[in-house]
């Protein structure tokens, strides 16, 4: 009888857990996006002395934005991730990848590496920029603060402070935060290579 009690007891949990089962397959609408100028940078020269390089360190950036999340602030200050959206890498290694693309097309120095990459030499400048402000909020507005500095292991070579806050992008179209992002950042990069 023992036995028999067994035997349904299996069929019966087999039947539970096959009705837990989903075969059939669920649409996934997550969209990836990537800093930086799609056609890319060629680089054509290599710097002829170490003045006229620099190393890309990591930004230091509002904490809620060191992760692959699409964050969005609400004029009450508020954050609301969009669910359906993510950075293909951490923002952090995106910024850095695009602000050197950018510094290498407008030319005057050579980036020898960004981070995640190690520091080749330890001699080589190191450009490092602050995000005092970057809100990408639900209102449609842009506001980006950045100080920067270009330095070597003892001295300050150049340095200076980049704001914009007439970028725009449409909260229903994560391609128009990309793109305000690029221009952002292609701002930044002129402003670092005027000071060169």
């Amino acid at each position: 009888m023992s036995m028999k009690m067994y035997a349904i007891g299996i069929a019966g949990l087999s039947f539970l857990l096959s009705a837990c089962v989903n075969l059939k397959p669920v649409e996934d609408n997550l969209k990836l996006y990537v800093l930086g100028d799609p056609k890319g940078v060629e680089v054509v020269e290599t710097a002829s002395s170490v003045e006229e390089c620099f190393y890309i360190a990591s930004p230091d950036l509002p904490s809620h934005l060191s992760n692959d999340r699409f964050m969005v602030r609400t004029l009450n200050g508020e954050l609301i991730e969009k669910s359906d959206v993510r950075w293909a890498e951490p923002l952090e290694e995106g910024i850095c990848r695009a602000l050197s693309e950018y510094i290498s097309r407008e030319g005057g120095r050579w980036v020898t590496g960004y981070y995640p990459w190690p520091k080749l030499e330890a001699n080589i400048p190191q450009l490092r920029v602050r995000f005092n402000e970057l809100a990408f909020v639900d209102d449609g507005s842009v506001r980006i603060s950045v100080f920067w500095v270009v330095r070597n292991r003892s001295d300050v070579l150049s340095g200076g402070v980049y704001n914009t806050y007439d970028l725009s992008w449409d909260p229903e179209s994560p391609e128009s935060l990309v793109k305000a992002l690029n221009a952002a950042l292609e701002g930044l990069a002129t402003a670092v290579i005027a000071e060169q």
